[in-house]
Order: structure tokens, then sequence, then C-alpha cells
């Protein structure tokens, strides 16, 4: 029973014993920054030399920060240190001999330590260069350095030097003559027509001129015979 417990927390013990090394001694990763061969720096980092620090815990995923310590994570000789100190408040690439290196700035309250350490390139990728620095500080966003701006070309000088007269205004055109419209005359709408009798009522109405459809035949204008009727 105890051989079978030795057994299963050999591999926990060896994880605990490998995370002490390298929070212990943040150098102690895989050395060889005086080497002419530097590891190839990630796109992330190169972007970010000389332009001063980044903000990386608590920034956004896609920020260069995030970027940045995403590709240190990576790094086989950073992952005891990194997994023991934590992410970074901020960090800065700066330039270096061969490549890039990256300065790492811890400051909140609850990280194992406050301060800075570097992390430099060699031939087996990044690894820190030397232990925390208990007063290092990196400069406000305000003091980073920026990178030189382009001179602006020189401009012409202009070939007048005196100003120029001032234009005279055209002389205002008169305006249209208004046009007058004639007004519009109504024309006297049409006399409402008259329907015309049937061959029955033609022959029925004369005899019976009080039926309301005889009647209906009958208007101002009417001629009918039976139109005189008075009931």
């Amino acid at each position: 029973m105890n051989r079978r417990l030795r057994v299963a927390c050999l591999p926990f013990l060896l994880l605990l014993v490998v995370l002490a090394l390298g929070c212990r001694t943040p150098g102690g990763g895989r050395s060889g920054g005086s080497s002419s061969q530097p590891t190839q720096t990630p796109p992330a980092v190169q972007e970010q030399v000389g332009d001063g620090p980044v903000k990386v815990y608590g920034a956004n995923v896609y920020s260069p920060g995030q970027a940045i310590y995403k590709e240190l994570r990576q790094q086989d000789s950073l992952m005891a240190f990194l997994a023991c100190q934590g992410e970074p408040d901020r960090l800065e690439v700066v330039q270096h001999p061969g490549a890039p290196k990256i300065v790492l700035e811890y400051r909140r309250r609850g990280v194992l330590q406050t301060g800075t350490v570097e992390i430099e390139p060699g031939p087996y990728g990044f690894y820190t260069a030397r232990p925390i620095n208990p007063q290092g500080r990196l400069p406000s966003s305000a003091q980073a350095p920026s990178r030189p701006s382009r001179p602006k070309p020189p401009s012409r000088p202009s070939h007048e030097s005196r100003p120029a007269p001032p234009r005279e205004a055209p002389p205002r055109e008169p305006d249209p003559p208004e046009i007058v419209e004639p007004p519009v005359i109504e024309e006297p709408a049409d006399p409402p027509s008259i329907p015309l009798p049937n061959d029955e009522q033609l022959d029925d109405c004369p005899i019976e001129p009080w039926r309301q459809d005889c009647q209906d035949l009958c208007g101002p204008n009417a001629s009918w015979e039976w139109c005189g009727y008075e009931g």
C-alpha cells in the first residue's frame, strides 16, 4: 500500500521541485545571451521595439502586451518562472545587440516578487538574464521613448512676394421681370344628363304620369308630355 502511494505521488513531487527551482533562480534557464545566433524574434515582439511600455495585466487579449506575453509563455526556458511569478503588469521591448530584449515589470500586490526582470534572446529561446531587480521600474507612458519622426521636406518659396490685388465683384444683373399669369376662368359645368325613357315608359308614362320612374325622367330641360303632371 505504501509503495503504491509513493509511486502515485512521485510525479507531483517532481513538478513541485521544478517550479521551486524556476521561481528561486530566474536566470537558471538555458543561457546563451552572448551567442552570435540568438533565437528568431517573433513578429509581435519585433513590432514593439522602441514603442515604450505597454500594458499586460488586465489588457485586452488582442493587445500588443498580451500577444508578447503569449509568446513568452511558450518558451521552455520561461515556463517555470512565469508559472510562479505570474502575468506582468507591463512590459517594454528595447533594442539589444543581435535581437530585441524584453523587460517585464511587476508592481501589483499579490505577485511573488515586485520589480523588473530582463528577458533576453538566446540560441534556445528567451531566458531570464538576471534575477528580478526590486528597485527596477519602467518609464511612464508619458516618458516612454518614441520612434524618431521623419523630417518634413522644406516648403518651396513662393514666387509671388506681393499679395494679389482683390478681385472686383462682377456687376449685378437686374432681376428678371415678374411674370404675371392670367387668371384661370373656370368653364360652367355641363348640366346633368337626363336619362331617356325606354319603350315601355314611352307607352305607359303618358297614361300613368304619377309613376316614380316616369317622374325620374323629368328634369329642368325635360320636354316629355307627362312632366307637366301635378298630382
